[in-house]
């Protein structure tokens, strides 16, 4: 699927629909103030570790590394795609305490390296509706959680149809199980949930 929408990692066609357009714009800068918050009221005297899930194209990286202290971050950067995790380290150079990698969230995140309760700080911004098991991935993601730690999540159900209406290849989204409630994923404003270890 990642081939047939960024053949050899384009993101041509893609990244407007996570950085520019109108419902893009809203959620990122939604997701900055509420993220730059969340540091400014991180502990002072530690490093904030993030760890950011499926960036993909990287709208919500632009949208939140202005916002975070970079004499105090760990930024950590990872898609399942290495063309988008290459992308993103040549992209972000000027944030020195950004990193990426590569990671499968369905998969044991241990086993890949990711240090089990150790991020202050999981994002994930339209990538977990795309997982086999929403349950088991979002479990995942807690474990890599440090005490006290928050996992800042969005799923827009409009970015994910919008993406589908501009290939041919992607028939409608299916109204299946392994995908959030729909009411989760219409795009409507709710307060910021954190899901706390």
């Amino acid at each position: 699927m990642l081939t047939l929408l960024f053949p050899e990692g384009a993101k041509d066609e893609t990244e407007p629909i996570y950085q520019s357009s109108p419902i893009a714009r809203y959620y990122n800068v939604l997701a900055r103030h509420v993220i730059g918050r969340l540091a400014d009221t991180a502990d002072r005297g530690r490093t904030l570790r993030v760890l950011e899930v499926g960036g993909g194209t990287g709208g919500l990286t632009s949208a939140v590394l202005p916002v975070l202290p970079a004499d105090r971050c760990e930024y950590v950067f990872t898609d399942i795609s290495p063309a988008f995790v290459q992308s993103a380290v040549e992209g972000y150079q000027r944030y020195e305490f950004v990193t990426g990698r590569t990671l499968d969230i369905e998969g044991d995140l241990a086993a890949q390296g990711i240090e089990l309760g150790s991020f202050d700080l999981v994002l994930a911004s339209d990538v977990v509706h795309a997982t086999a098991d929403v349950k088991r991935t979002l479990l995942h993601l807690r474990e890599v959680l440090a005490p006290g730690g928050v996992l800042a999540m969005m799923e827009s159900r409009i970015a994910l149809e919008a993406l589908a209406s501009r290939t041919s290849a992607i028939s409608p989204l299916p109204e299946e199980p392994r995908y959030l409630p729909s009411y989760l994923l219409r795009g409507r404003i709710s307060m910021p949930v954190q899901v706390k270890r």
